[in-house]
């Protein structure tokens, strides 16, 4: 299994993907599994490329939370990096399936202090 970290473009400007996949192929430990101009033409392609990471450019966030939750959903430990392309602002959203044991395991959750090496009792997905 390739240990390359799987990245998918999607952008309404054209401009954004090309430039972005050119400069991202620079990188020895990342390979650009796909692009689009839009999330609903993406999805068959998301599912079928499995990324690690969508970068995400468009001016419709709004429009877009709920592909956004179904992606984090579906696709455990993915992270999504949007460029909203009106506010020029990023927003990471991030995923993890975690299964709980005991009710230690969801305190730690909820107080945030579930890092890797502190959480023994949960494994993730």
């Amino acid at each position: 299994m390739s240990n390359l970290i799987r990245v998918f473009i999607i952008s309404e400007t054209p401009l954004i993907d090309g430039n972005l996949s050119h400069f991202l192929e620079t990188e020895p430990e990342i390979e650009v599994v796909g692009e689009e101009m839009s999330v609903l033409a993406a999805f068959p392609r998301i599912k079928a490329s499995k990324p690690h990471v969508i970068f995400w450019a468009d001016s419709k966030l709004r429009d877009n939370q709920r592909q956004i939750l179904w992606l984090l959903t579906v696709i455990s430990g993915l992270k999504i990096i949007h460029l909203d392309l009106q506010t020029h602002t990023t927003k990471l959203y991030r995923s993890d399936h975690i299964k709980i044991r005991n009710v230690q395991d969801l305190l730690r959750l909820i107080k945030g202090d579930w890092a890797e090496q502190s959480q023994p009792d949960v494994e993730l997905d």
